[in-house]
């Protein structure tokens, strides 16, 4: 599959001392549960490059990665979703922060140079199509999880036809389907008498259900796809941020910088090798 004409390994490996000035700038010291260096490093490189018109920043969380597109693209107009606005630290200038679901949002007269960026955890192929419907040709997923790994269905798990949580359903010897109709239910039910005028979020939609190994999903996502591009670790450490060995059942791009051991990673002063445990193959989809 073709990868966009300036994803180059040269390109990215001239503007990593750019941006770790501008990392080390940054309002938020621990995000720990957001994006770290290498992920940061991507978004703010990729923005920078295409300099959209409107940037859509799915995930609010901290606030750190609206801050970080206002960098990349000071004259871009950047809208901010979360179903849980109660993590923001931050609020910045030019930015409108958005109470809600992206999908939710009247995106009628969108600019046709817009960048959508997803840190949700949500369904990436329901993402994809609602992307194409609001005619929004470029998206960012900054989890995009391997098989067997991480809490949604990603570009990477579609791509491998590997399903959603497929191995942990057919384990299941307890009608997995209606167990998870009950679950739904309850929660249903519990938020409902905690407040009426709630409504379900997206996030509880994906996370009772599971998504067969199916080569279909793949078809389709590559009948719909210009370029596709997983960016490169800047360093690849010898252990999974899940503690397993970085091996074959990661197929990983080749990182900028080499290979590190995990001790190697802990006692770095460059943060790039000190955080590189948060990698999650994050990728750069470009729709017909």
């Amino acid at each position: 599959m073709n990868s966009p004409g300036w994803a180059t390994r040269e390109f990215f490996l001239n503007n990593l001392d750019t941006f770790r000035a501008i990392y080390e700038a940054r309002p938020i010291r621990d995000n720990a549960g957001g994006m770290l260096s290498t992920h940061m490093f991507y978004s703010w490189l990729t923005a920078k490059t295409l300099n959209p018109e409107l940037i859509i920043d799915s995930g609010t969380y901290k606030g750190q990665s609206a801050w970080l597109f206002k960098q990349a693209c000071p004259n871009a107009k950047v809208i901010s979703f979360d179903v849980d606005t109660s993590q923001r630290k931050i609020t910045c200038e030019g930015v409108e922060y958005v109470d809600g679901d992206f999908s939710q949002y009247d995106w009628s007269g969108i600019p046709g140079k817009s960048l959508a960026f997803f840190d949700d955890h949500q369904n990436a192929y329901n993402r994809i199509q609602q992307c194409n419907w609001f005619g929004i040709k470029t998206i960012m997923f900054e989890d995009n999880y391997p098989p067997q790994q991480g809490d949604c269905y990603s570009p990477k798990k579609i791509l491998s036809c590997s399903g959603f949580r497929d191995a942990e359903a057919s384990q299941s010897k307890n009608k997995p389907e209606k167990i998870s109709m009950r679950r739904k239910i309850a929660q249903k039910l519990t938020r409902k008498l905690q407040d009426p005028n709630s409504q379900q979020s997206q996030m509880e939609q994906f996370q009772a259900i599971h998504i067969k190994r199916n080569d279909w999903d793949k078809k389709i996502l590559e009948s719909k796809l210009e370029a596709y591009i997983e960016f490169p670790p800047i360093y690849q450490c010898d252990f999974t941020r899940w503690g397993d060995a970085w091996d074959r059942n990661y197929p990983t791009p080749t990182p900028l910088k080499g290979f590190i051991s995990s001790q190697e990673a802990i006692n770095s002063t460059d943060i790039y090798a000190n955080e590189c445990k948060a990698y999650t193959w994050i990728c750069l989809c470009k729709l017909k």
